[in-house]
């Protein structure tokens, strides 16, 4: 019964947490009405040129990469225009320019490459690259010569349902201990 109450934390905490290494990954997610928003970088592709003052709507995947050398960025809106962003180090949506390295808004899938070195950490930026913002669906797909480790943060109610079902796991091995232990049978 241990080893299983260990195997189940164990799983509990990779989702909170989970961590996707591959020479590509794909990440696909909805940009709406309950995501921050920032003023647009504008862009001349693949560079970010200035900052504007339309607000859009954005997702940050923060990421690294355990190889350097060129990654390709191809992004395709699936309902909506998206565009994508990449920074290198932080990503402060307050003064986004200094570290937003490349850019696309070209059209649909938007496309380009970029050098990246290893360990450092990285934050791709897919945004709603409309005046209405009225919500883009994407899939994300990031390749190169190296693993791709991108961390995702759960949405607050996956962390409840997470966390629920380790407490429900954790009073059922407490009350079988106990059980057992009074001569009961389980």
């Amino acid at each position: 019964m241990t080893s299983m109450k260990t195997w189940l934390i164990a799983a509990g905490l990779a989702a909170l947490a989970s961590t996707a290494q591959a020479g590509s990954v794909t990440i696909s997610g909805t940009i709406g009405a309950s995501d921050p928003s920032m003023d647009a970088v504008l862009i001349t592709t693949p560079t970010c040129s200035y900052q504007g003052s339309t607000p859009v709507r954005y997702e940050a995947i923060p990421f690294t990469v355990d190889q350097s050398g060129p990654y390709q960025f191809s992004m395709t809106s699936l309902v909506g225009v998206g565009s994508l962003y990449l920074f290198e180090n932080s990503f402060n949506p307050a003064d986004p320019l200094p570290t937003c390295m490349a850019a696309d808004n070209s059209g649909n899938p938007v496309e380009f490459s970029f050098a990246l070195t290893a360990g450092t950490p990285y934050i791709s930026v897919p945004f709603d690259d409309t005046f209405s913002q009225g919500g883009v669906t994407y899939a994300l797909t990031i390749s190169g010569p190296g693993n791709i480790a991108v961390t995702t943060v759960p949405e607050p109610a996956g962390i409840f349902l997470v966390g629920s079902a380790l407490l429900a796991l954790v009073g059922l091995g407490t009350h079988r201990r106990r059980v057992r232990s009074s001569g009961e049978r389980a």
